[in-house]
């Protein structure tokens, strides 16, 4: 299971070569992982299994909050749970992603 960044923490104290090798791989891993997590939100939202589907998505804005195709996918699950604002479920479902 992907726990985080590739090599987290560690740094190099020699040649700059490595370091970008490290950071070209965190790139390319979190890559793999938004099309693997995709791919599973889709499938879940498929088998009409929405909270699955949000919970990937959650998972993946807590990963990379920086990027804005995570956060995309993850309101967009949560518009197709079309979940009436009234009911007062919404906010409890949908932390507000600044908080991620």
């Amino acid at each position: 299971m992907y726990a985080g960044p590739f090599l987290e923490g560690l740094t190099a104290s020699s040649p700059e070569d490595v370091e970008r090798w490290i950071l070209h791989q965190r790139d390319r891993f979190a890559l793999v992982l938004l099309g693997i997590c995709e791919r599973a939100v889709h499938e879940s939202l498929g088998k009409n299994q929405p909270i699955e589907a949000l919970r990937l998505t959650r998972r993946l804005v807590e990963l990379h909050p920086e990027r804005e195709d995570c956060r995309e996918l993850h309101l967009n699950v949560l518009a197709r749970m079309d979940i009436p604002f009234e009911s007062g479920l919404l906010p409890a479902i949908a932390r507000p992603l600044k908080d991620l």
